[in-house]
């Protein structure tokens, strides 16, 4: 069976599914929270409406969120990380930059790539576009400031 997961007046109509493996057993609940993660969750119950109810509850029950930094703040920190690794001050303000022009918007980010490569920049301009944005991403996920990257999606432009 399918249930709404989404509240009125929100864009876009998404379901969750409940089912149980074979006719005993305990019902699951499966749905596509708000970042677009397929979350699955046990009912821990044997009853269809109790069931439907406790996945009523889990769908629209609040994730807990992590602590935002704003952009800024975020390289700043990623800097004083590269430094304290040792890299070169011409390639921890190259990466910064690059971060800062393209920002955390996958769909700019995207576009950014694409006009850099389409305005004649080189080839390895591109790439280290494409680099520093993989690492920031990867840094920010690792280091516990985002639940997810924030720059899954980005595409690697063919030359």
């Amino acid at each position: 069976m399918q249930i709404p997961n989404r509240p009125n007046g929100q864009e876009g109509v998404a379901m969750a599914s409940i089912y149980r493996r074979g006719t005993t057993g305990i019902y699951q609940v499966s749905w596509i929270d708000e970042k677009g993660l397929r979350r699955a969750r046990s009912t821990r119950t044997t009853n269809r409406r109790a069931a439907l109810q406790v996945a009523k509850d889990l769908i629209h029950q609040p994730q807990p969120s992590l602590q935002r930094l704003q952009l800024e703040e975020l390289l700043v920190l990623w800097a004083s990380e590269l430094n304290a690794l040792g890299r070169c001050p011409r390639y921890v303000r190259e990466r910064v930059q690059t971060v800062r022009k393209i920002g955390l918007d996958v769909y700019k980010a995207n576009l950014r790539l694409g006009d850099l490569a389409e305005t004649g920049r080189s080839d390895r301009t591109v790439q280290v576009a494409y680099g520093a944005l993989v690492q920031f991403g990867k840094w920010c996920l690792v280091n516990g400031h985002r639940d997810r990257d924030p720059l899954l999606g980005r595409r690697e432009h063919r030359w």
